[in-house]
């Protein structure tokens, strides 16, 4: 077991022997499972044949294990044949259909969600008519294809919405609904409609959010009902789905959406009182999503009501005010193409850098940015910018501008020492197609073998300007023990090439890219004093040995102390633990991807990544089941108290720090003194 754990850490095969370990008889069921777990996080496409093989292993331990690895190598980041695909998918269908171990078969249906055959498709359909806890992760795994845009099979849809009813159990409403999302069809519509009423909130917002592409005009008074739901989660989903129906108005059409969200001005009132987590989740989902020119109103008179509570309200509440304030202004800017209300926005409550940032941030993303794009206005950020991120975001805009005359203004920036600044130049050099500064970003692309994050970029820029060399670059790459380079590697070779290149497989032993973490004690929590509450995490160091002694080395050293939630994405995920403080940067190091059967459930903690091994010190929490991240993004732990409080975090609220507890039974109330 040790040495299996060394050559994962290592991204090594042993020579062979781990494959051979996996469905060698002579092994106990505990090692056969544990090399197979090895072998679905080192996705190696070369050891599928070894997983399919260990799919019929007489144990049901190591048989549930081989049927996650299969699923996991159907979900490789490198992208996965179909030959590949539909070997894996056969081996699970064939364990599946004389399965009578029940924890294996669950393994096995999620494995064929995954995998996405035809066949495989077929199989979720027929245990929709199974017990509860089987067709929940048929219907689950139904979701998890259809998300992944595995064609819907139409026999589902009236099964699910069977089992949509009063009569079945949370989860399985839960599934039926998550499915149902993604069928497209006028039954499904009728359903998901009928479960905006469920008495579970979760069900109402994977309801509503699963109306988002299929809801018709007559639908918002629904919808609009749901904006006033006690869950945030549910509100939050009804604003996103309502914006998104809104954008499908024809032009110069009445469009019921637009109205229906006049009733977020509750929600403004519930925030100047401070309930955030009653009035913020719902409006920053709206502002996130955005309004098509026809909502401009819908946008200023909220802000209109936003700038009046500002009087009667607590400074907290102002504080929070100000930055939803900022968040419609930016969603006012995305409209115009450019910061025409964001520098004024907040009421003088949000720094000037935070301003900038989210309004660049939002213009990047306009369709008219093109016709509004203020390149003497760019010049200037890009040469007294407020910080390191204003500037990373004026690039990014420069990129999507469709100005190459702009595209001397990075070149210099390409050089940069600063890996995300430069990273961001070559991709912006690469959109715009200035062709002149290929020798620069192969120069700079020669260091990024040590910035694996930011592999994509230039990898990409490689790719699109073709400098004399690159091709020899890249190649190299694919020799790198970093499974990410040897991926973007392959990726911009076939761009070169013309085809597809496949990258090789992990090889013999590369170098640890963390620090050697110090073992892990039993009974830590992590104790986080954020800016809404106390949140108490308890990491699964079984799950994920080596993220999690990392994770808690940087911890103990003081790494997070200060730091903010950067990213909020209501009913989605909070994400926090960037130095920078932009989503952009890390400890120094990368840790590699620890997958496990674990699954993402609201209050699941989890790595955030670029590819694959790029986890560092970015955390993220589940808000809501996210069953697409399994198999892809690493469980570390679970919050078991203070959720609620993570319900009302802002974008720039406080991380306070991550507290390490040993030996307590009341974590979460422990005095921070008594904490190391």
């Amino acid at each position: 077991m040790a040495r299996i754990a060394a050559w994962e850490q290592r991204r090594s095969l042993g020579a062979g022997t781990l494959a051979t370990w996996a469905r060698d008889p002579m092994q106990t069921p505990a090692v056969r499972a544990r090399a197979l777990l090895a072998l679905a996080r080192l996705q190696d496409l070369d050891t599928a044949a070894t997983v399919a093989e260990a799919c019929s292993d007489p144990e049901p331990t190591p048989r549930a294990m081989a049927a996650f690895a299969a699923g996991v190598l159907g979900l490789a980041w490198e992208g996965t044949p179909d030959a590949v695909r539909a070997q894996l998918a056969d081996a699970v269908l064939a364990a599946e259909g004389r399965e009578l171990d029940a924890a294996a078969r669950l393994q096995e249906l999620a494995a064929l969600g995954r995998l996405r055959s035809p066949a495989a498709i077929d199989r979720l359909v027929q245990r929709l008519a199974a017990e509860p806890e089987v067709a929940e992760q048929a219907a689950t795994a139904l979701g998890v294809a259809a998300r992944a845009k595995a064609p819907w099979p139409q026999a589902a849809t009236p099964l699910l919405a069977g089992r949509l009813t009063a009569g079945s159990p949370e989860p399985l409403r839960w599934a039926a609904a998550y499915a149902l999302g993604y069928a497209g069809a006028p039954e499904s519509r009728r359903a998901l409609l009928g479960a905006l009423a469920d008495p579970s909130w979760q069900v109402r917002a994977v309801a509503a959010k699963g109306l988002a592409e299929q809801a018709l005009p007559s639908d918002a008074p629904a919808l609009a009902a749901l904006l006033a739901d006690a869950a945030p989660g549910a509100a939050a989903e009804a604003a996103r789905s309502l914006a998104k129906l809104a954008a499908r108005c024809p032009q110069g059409e009445p469009c019921p959406a637009l109205p229906a969200l006049e009733r977020l001005d509750a929600r403004v009132d519930r925030l100047a009182h401070g309930e955030v987590a009653q009035g913020a989740p719902a409006l920053i989902a709206l502002a996130q999503e955005g309004l098509p020119a026809a909502g401009g109103d819908v946008l200023a008179e909220l802000r209109s009501r936003v700038r009046t509570a500002f009087a009667g309200a607590s400074s907290a509440a102002r504080a929070d005010l100000a930055w939803v304030d900022c968040r419609l202004a930016a969603a006012q800017d995305r409209n115009s193409g450019w910061l025409d209300e964001t520098p004024g926005c907040g009421a003088g409550l949000v720094p000037e850098v935070r301003r900038l940032k989210l309004g660049l941030d939002e213009v990047s993303q306009s369709p008219r940015l093109k016709a509004r794009f203020d390149r003497p206005a760019a010049r200037r950020w890009l040469e007294s910018p407020p910080n390191a991120s204003v500037r990373v975001a004026v690039v990014n805009v420069v990129g999507a501008s469709q100005h190459p005359e702009a595209a001397e203004d990075l070149r210099p920036l390409v050089s940069s020492a600063d890996p995300v600044l430069a990273a961001a130049a070559a991709s912006a050099e690469g959109t715009l197609g200035d062709v002149g500064a290929g020798p620069a970003v192969l120069a700079r692309a020669e260091r990024a073998s040590a910035e694996p994050e930011e592999a994509d970029a230039w990898g990409d820029a490689l790719a699109a300007l073709k400098p004399p060399g690159a091709e020899a670059l890249l190649r190299q790459w694919l020799g790198s023990p970093h499974a990410h380079l040897r991926h973007v590697a392959a990726r911009a070779l076939g761009v070169l090439a013309g085809k597809p290149v496949a990258a090789p497989g992990v090889g013999s032993e590369g170098p640890r890219t963390a620090p050697s973490p110090e073992p892990m004690p039993s009974g830590v929590a992590w104790r986080l004093p954020t800016a809404r509450g106390v949140v108490v995490i308890r990491p699964d160091a079984e799950a994920a040995p080596e993220t999690v002694a990392q994770l808690t080395r940087l911890a103990r050293a003081g790494f997070f102390n200060g730091l903010t939630f950067h990213r909020v994405v209501p009913d989605f995920v909070v994400q926090g633990g960037d130095p920078r403080g932009d989503g952009d940067g890390g400890p120094g190091f990368t840790v590699p991807c620890e997958v496990s059967p674990r699954h993402y459930r609201r209050g699941t903690v989890g790595m955030a990544l670029s590819g694959k091994d790029t986890g560092g010190s970015q955390i993220f929490i589940a808000l809501s089941p996210q069953p697409h991240l399994e198999g892809r993004y690493t469980v570390i732990g679970e919050v078991v108290e203070g959720m609620d409080s993570l319900d009302g975090i802002l974008e720039g609220d406080s991380l306070g720090s991550i507290q390490v507890v040993t030996g307590a039974t009341d974590l979460s109330h422990r005095a921070a003194s008594s904490s190391r």
